[in-house]
């Protein structure tokens, strides 16, 4: 290596190099950081298969480094089935999965946490004792973990975001938190009526505005523990 840096380089120790890099991995606390990962599918649009169908796909994306793998589903399967042969050659210890509510099985969570990760899956009513149980958890007890407000249109979206516990009630593999997150909008709404509109024989407006409330909770996802590294 001609260049300055490369000299540089070389007069380096390998060792000593090799430690601090490790270093950027872990927290103040010595704990490896986690890398993130996401499963999703997408149905290819403009292409077909032998079948005249759009081939449809399912991708694990690292956060940090992009697309690691990705496999095409059968006509007969489905991304669910697809999820643990995406995953085989992907490694996943100190790893959080996230995926959509299609993914949320108790298989996949078992098999992230064989692998040593972690899972965040969102729940929703296409699970609804799950659902139900989740949605039953003392928010009202919780603190607000986070806070995120905005204003547009004199309307103001307020997010907030509560961290449970998950009891042992729960019936899902090793999920320890909840995630609650709920979105409330103040401010006027107005009320329905003819849109506004001008003309020489006429002039009519929108009906006025009235003050409005409303609140939407939003899927639950769930974390799961990774499990422990051999030792």
């Amino acid at each position: 290596m001609a260049t300055t840096p490369g000299e540089a380089l070389d007069k380096v120790d390998g060792d000593t190099l090799g430690a601090w890099l490790e270093t950027l991995t872990r927290d103040a606390a010595g704990r490896p950081v986690l890398s993130g990962l996401t499963v999703d599918g997408k149905t290819v649009r403009g292409a077909k298969n032998a079948t005249g169908k759009a081939p449809h796909l399912v991708d694990a994306v690292r956060h940090d480094t992009g697309v690691v793998a990705q496999r095409q589903v059968p006509a007969k399967s489905n991304e669910t089935k697809a999820f643990a042969p995406l995953l085989g050659g992907v490694e996943l210890m100190d790893t959080i999965v996230t995926c959509d509510a299609m993914q949320t099985s108790r298989a996949n969570a078992e098999y992230v946490h064989a692998r040593g990760g972690f899972y965040l899956f969102p729940v929703k009513g296409n699970q609804p004792k799950l659902f139900a149980a989740l949605v039953a958890l003392p928010r009202q007890t919780a603190p607000i973990a986070h806070r995120q407000t905005s204003t547009a249109r004199g309307r103001t979206e307020s997010r907030t975001l509560q961290v449970l516990p998950v009891p042992p009630s729960v019936d899902f593999p090793h999920a320890i938190q909840a995630l609650a997150d709920r979105t409330d909008h103040h401010g006027p709404r107005r009320q329905p009526g003819p849109p506004q509109c001008r003309s020489r024989r006429h002039q009519c407006t929108r009906r006025p505005c009235r003050p409005h409330r409303s609140g939407r909770i939003h899927p639950t996802p769930l974390v799961g523990r990774g499990r422990p590294p051999d030792p």
